[in-house]
């Protein structure tokens, strides 16, 4: 991942890891009625929230609501510091963002369609 470029990092997730060492997301998710919505997409830094490459009280927190415990969370991945902070952004983004209410219910091409827009907008 680099060089401003939004990559799919999940199904219905796309990410970009920009100059700055930020990350952008958009996302879209599937209500337990079927439907698809788009999440409010967001720019995530990393910093606070990685101190000394220690986890803060609130990095802790939001692990904790994705994985048993941060040693879960540790266990559990394998790869490169550069895809751990790309994971860390995105259950960061999980945590923080919404849905779009603005755009409401969509179909799936609707979805494709947006985020394809979006990604090459942005």
């Amino acid at each position: 991942m680099g060089n401003g470029k939004w990559e799919q990092v999940k199904t219905l997730q796309y990410a970009r890891l920009n100059e700055d060492g930020t990350y952008d997301f958009i996302e879209a998710d599937v209500t337990l009625e079927g439907e698809y919505v788009i999440l409010r997409p967001m720019n995530i830094s990393l910093k606070g929230y990685i101190i000394d490459g220690k986890y803060s009280d609130s990095l802790i927190k939001i692990i904790n609501r994705y994985y048993y415990s941060v040693e879960d969370f540790e266990n559990v991945f394998f790869g490169t510091w550069d895809d751990k902070k790309l994971l860390i952004a995105s259950l960061i983004y999980r945590y923080n963002t919404s849905i779009d209410s603005d755009l409401g219910a969509l179909t799936a091409r609707e979805v494709s369609d947006y985020i394809k827009k979006y990604t090459k907008a942005a």
